[in-house]
């Protein structure tokens, strides 16, 4: 799973910080603003998240208050487009 080595992580680190900044100026986590992210997109995505621990879940429902505005969503979008993932078994393609 290359996202998870050090180049992987490397790459995505625009993303986390972002989506870091989002979390702690609305009081929520990284989790929560993807999920809201998702919820947001298209009437017809349903995220289905996994989790072992009731606190997990919970978040997860809270995120159901979470506001995210059109320009965070379309910095998030932004950032999105402009990063260069390692992933396995994805669709995106690598620009070497």
């Amino acid at each position: 799973m290359p996202q998870f080595t050090r180049e992987g992580y490397a790459r995505g680190k625009d993303l986390l910080t972002l989506l870091e900044e989002l979390a702690e100026e609305k009081g929520s986590s990284v989790s929560s603003i993807t999920f809201r992210l998702m919820l947001n997109k298209r009437p017809y995505i349903v995220p289905i998240p996994g989790s072992r621990r009731k606190e997990r879940i919970l978040e997860n429902a809270l995120s159901d208050e979470l506001v995210l505005s059109q320009e965070e969503m379309a910095r998030i979008d932004r950032t999105l487009e402009e990063t260069d993932f390692l992933i396995f078994g994805g669709s995106r393609i690598r620009k070497e």
